[in-house]
């Protein structure tokens, strides 16, 4: 781990320098450090005790009733992180451990190369690790609480694609490949469930981006007369997108896919980086999630005239 921290600013060094061959030859250093990373790194664990009754009633409160629409409706809303409890766990945090909030901490991948770095002074990093950890902590709970919505109301990939399809920025065109994830994702097939999910979140998002207006394409860099579809990464950035979806919506979504402080799915899947032990039920049930929740955009009901009173205008 010292070796890797010392080399990375001689390589950013030698590159600036451009000495290319002097670069490649410390970054070969590094990975090769890298592979025996996990012998310097240290488990630390801290041992939860959760009430099991009142999760029970928790669980059963989510499910309650005959209304299938409201009990998923209540599944997904409960599940997205909140970022006012996370600001507030941060601000709890420094004040219990104040001398270790003021160290950075780095996020390693499965080979040992640092993937992304919490700098005390960047919050929004800070806050992004914060709803990460959340989550986490919060899965097995989801877990449980979607098992309980499935086996209550014998949901199957129909049901999930009923009730998303209520959403006007699900495209139809996209409906057979979105009913093939689920299944698999039912048939506990979630290496495929995941590879054909994900992109189509992906999709969905660029959908309600054209019928909110906001143009999904962009000039092609050097490429006079050429242009190409914005990634999740673009989408998620544009102010007027993250309106629409709420702060707390965005957040979970960019921690979920696309930030390296957080799951970073979109990309890691994309770029066939996603570890093979993240292909997983538990993964499944985030983004099974996600879908649930872009399925809650539904159209606003239009408010009907006033009536005018009889006294009215006298």
């Amino acid at each position: 781990m010292v070796a890797m921290a010392w080399l990375q600013p001689v390589i950013e060094r030698y590159e600036q320098e451009n000495l290319k061959a002097d670069a490649e030859r410390a970054q070969n250093l590094v990975a090769e450090k890298g592979k025996n990373i996990s012998s310097d790194l240290k488990t630390y664990s801290v041992k939860v005790e959760l009430d099991k009754k009142r999760v029970e009633e928790e669980i059963e409160s989510l499910v309650e009733g005959d209304d299938l629409d409201k009990a998923i409706m209540r599944v997904a809303a409960h599940f997205v992180p909140k970022t006012a409890f996370a600001k507030q766990l941060i601000e709890e945090k420094k004040k219990a451990a104040p001398l270790l909030s003021l160290f950075k901490s780095v996020i390693v991948s499965a080979d040992g190369q640092p993937e992304a770095i919490i700098d005390p002074n960047d919050e929004e990093a800070k806050l992004h690790q914060q709803i990460n950890q959340y989550m986490g902590f919060m899965q097995m709970l989801l877990r449980a609480s979607l098992q309980r919505l499935f086996d209550k109301f014998s949901i199957l990939t129909g049901n999930i694609s009923s009730f998303i399809y209520r959403s006007p920025i699900f495209l139809e065109s996209r409906k057979s490949l979105i009913e093939a994830g689920v299944q698999a994702y039912f048939d506990g097939d979630f290496v495929k469930a995941l590879h054909v999910l994900v992109p189509q979140v992906e999709d969905t998002l660029r959908s309600m981006t054209v019928k909110a207006g906001i143009p999904i394409h962009k000039t092609v860099p050097g490429v006079l007369g050429i242009t190409e579809v914005k990634s999740m990464n673009g989408i998620l950035k544009k102010e007027r997108v993250r309106r629409m979806l709420t702060e707390d919506i965005w957040r979970y979504l960019s921690v979920l896919y696309i930030d390296r402080r957080g799951l970073n799915l979109r990309n890691n899947i994309a770029h066939g980086l996603m570890n093979p032990a993240a292909f997983n039920q538990l993964v499944c049930d985030r983004v099974i999630h996600s879908l649930l929740i872009l399925g809650m955009m539904r159209p606003t009901p239009p408010v009907p005239p006033a009536t005018p009173s009889p006294t009215e205008g006298a």
